[in-house]
């Protein structure tokens, strides 16, 4: 029998170590990173940490669908938990990419971008996506610390009149610890604030300017409140 030296031992138990990591169930990894607990859900979580999938995954009450998912290596080894999420483009749904970090309290988003699908969760401010554009954000236990890149809502249906099939946009940003994410449509006259607090909880305020009387009057048959030229749709909820 061949004699076993420190060095043969280090390198079993390297080998044993890498296939350990290699065959790992991201059900696990999943499980273990504390995305759970964060707010992020899926009906199942499939394949291994390198090559996975995540079914009818949601952040919050946000649906992202069925997505491709893989841990990357190297932040593993430092405690820290990197998931890649990429939703290939098919007739249902766009394309969606968005780096997912998380250690301790501390939750980061990198290069989130895409379209997701909103439903009805702003109801009723008349969003029916959020398109990404770069997105990058810091979390620490919930408190925003830092964001930055571009979101752009679409709007369902034009609203007695008014076209906003353009959308409105606007940057992210931190404001006293919540994100803040201010948008404008590109007459100038259409507003969508969208605040999110720690908590998980937002608040949206829709506003439409610029308005003559004979439309100020039949929009607040349609819950928007206001006088003058100005009316505010108000909306909130928990992610």
């Amino acid at each position: 029998m061949k004699h076993i030296t420190p060095r043969r031992v280090a390198l079993i138990a390297a080998l044993l170590f890498i296939a350990f990591f290699a065959l790992m169930p991201l059900r696990f990894a999943f499980g273990m990173s504390g995305l759970e607990e964060r707010g992020v859900s899926a009906r199942s979580v499939e394949g291994i940490i390198w090559s996975g999938t995540v079914r009818d995954m949601k952040i919050g009450a946000l649906p992202l669908g069925d997505v491709g998912a893989r841990l990357k290596l190297f932040p593993l080894l430092t405690g820290t938990s990197v998931m890649v999420i990429d939703r290939e483009p098919t007739g249902f749904s766009p394309a969606l990419h968005a780096v997912i970090g998380s250690r301790g309290d501390l939750l980061t988003i990198d290069d989130a971008t895409g379209d997701i699908a909103t439903r009805d969760l702003f109801a009723p401010v008349p969003v029916s996506t959020i398109t990404l554009e770069n997105v990058t954000g810091e979390f620490d236990a919930g408190t925003c610390v830092s964001a930055s890149g571009t979101m752009r809502v679409t709007v369902q249906q034009s609203i007695l009149g008014q076209q906003l099939s353009r959308g409105l946009s606007g940057k992210i940003a931190c404001r006293k610890g919540a994100l803040f994410i201010p948008l404008v449509g590109q007459s100038g006259f259409e507003k969508l604030d969208i605040t999110i607090t720690a908590r998980g909880r937002y608040d949206a305020v829709f506003t439409l300017g610029g308005l003559t009387p004979e439309i100020t009057g039949p929009l607040g048959l349609l819950g928007f409140s206001g006088s003058g030229d100005s009316v505010q749709l108000k909306s909130s909820g928990q992610f």
